[in-house]
């Protein structure tokens, strides 16, 4: 019986000891996620058509990466860097849909629904911006401060959940196909964006737009195979 004991008790303090260094390793580094918790949030804009109306959205938690995807991340996993802009702390770009999409399925993630992506970037916020309603550089990498170009991620202020560079330096691919009126109709719960479409869906604006392409509620429309030293991502997945 002491065996026994002894047994369980090495398992349970060897699970105490690893798991938080587990967790550790999986969450340090640049690779990093955030939670993001579950519960309502309400989802669209004012200023273009295809953002209306605005909707009570319900989302099961989920993690969401805390910086965009870096060519050094990128090149270690798919073997290339696409990218025009090079340095290995920039965010990835020049890459398509179907490259991000590939990418976070090949480190077992995904990229987020466009629903996740908003209430990841509104920390709770309802403003034009998840830090208020002007432009704010602190936060951001835009048209007006970028030097046209992209900068290494995390060196702007993060939103509320600690998540960096949602608005500005590259906008980053969704999962989602895209419909004009998809708002008007989407589930309550979850929603994961049309069966099928032309184009893809883009958040967040880049280093090239002006501080309206930022707000927290701008859809960007691009076809899935479409490239551009301005467009990259991030991953989420499923706790």
């Amino acid at each position: 019986m002491f065996k026994i004991f002894f047994v369980k008790a090495l398992w349970l303090y060897l699970f105490f000891i690893l798991s938080p260094l587990w967790c550790f390793i999986y969450f340090s580094g640049a690779a990093e996620m955030v939670l993001i918790p579950s519960g309502t949030f309400m989802m669209g804009g004012k200023t273009e058509p295809d953002q209306s109306p605005i909707h009570q959205v319900l989302l099961d938690h989920f993690y969401i990466d805390t910086y965009e995807v870096t060519q050094k991340e990128f090149e270690k996993i798919m073997k290339y860097n696409p990218s025009k802009n090079k340095g290995s702390s920039l965010p990835v770009e020049f890459v398509d849909w179907f490259e991000a999409n590939e990418y976070c399925q090949k480190i077992n993630k995904r990229l987020p629904s466009e629903a996740e992506w908003e209430k990841s970037i509104r920390g709770g916020t309802d403003s034009k911006f998840y830090w208020g309603n002007t432009m704010d550089e602190r936060f951001s990498w835009f048209k007006l401060n970028s030097q046209g170009k992209t900068h290494p991620v995390g060196k702007k202020l993060p939103n509320s959940y600690g998540v960096h560079d949602m608005s500005g330096n590259v906008w980053e691919w969704v999962s989602d196909w895209y419909a004009s009126d998809y708002f008007k109709n989407s589930p309550h719960k979850n929603p994961k964006g049309p069966d099928s479409g032309e184009f893809k869906v883009q958040r967040g604006g880049s280093w090239s737009n002006l501080a309206d392409y930022h707000s927290s509620s701008y859809r960007m429309v691009y076809g899935p195979s479409g490239k551009d030293e301005f467009n990259g991502f991030r991953c989420a997945k499923s706790k």
